[in-house]
């Protein structure tokens, strides 16, 4: 188990080392990581904004952050906590499989998300957004 932990908290270090440099990189440059699927398409893909969600909130401007992607705002703190639990697991059992819950929470959250993008870029194509 000690061994789990080490190796699980060294990824999570280089994670959290990794999304610092990310958003540092994204406050001083403004450059982000493109979207494919919207330079290609033009249409939204369920996690356009994503940047920009985390920046904003980071910085207590949740409105803000809301409006970049409306299900995803909600949704980031939902997979932060399946992710976890998922460590958690892992650390304790070392099994890597998900659960049958966090299994129906994960296509739960990949469901809604693709809805919300399949309307934003219906009203976007229709020109009411």
């Amino acid at each position: 188990m000690r061994k789990r932990f080490q190796k699980a908290a060294a990824q999570l270090t280089a994670l959290l080392f990794l999304g610092i440099g990310y958003y540092i990189f994204y406050q001083k440059t403004g450059l982000g990581i493109p979207c494919l699927f919207h330079s290609v398409t033009g249409l939204y893909c369920p996690g356009c904004g994503i940047t920009r969600v985390i920046t904003y909130a980071l910085q207590g401007e949740f409105l803000t952050a809301m409006g970049y992607n409306h299900a995803l705002f909600f949704l980031l703190p939902v997979l932060a906590v399946l992710f976890l639990s998922m460590m958690i697991s892992y650390i304790k059992t070392g099994n890597k499989k998900l659960s049958s819950l966090q299994t129906f929470i994960l296509y739960f959250i990949i469901i809604i998300l693709c809805s919300y993008a399949l309307i934003k870029n219906i009203l976007l194509i229709f020109g009411k957004l």
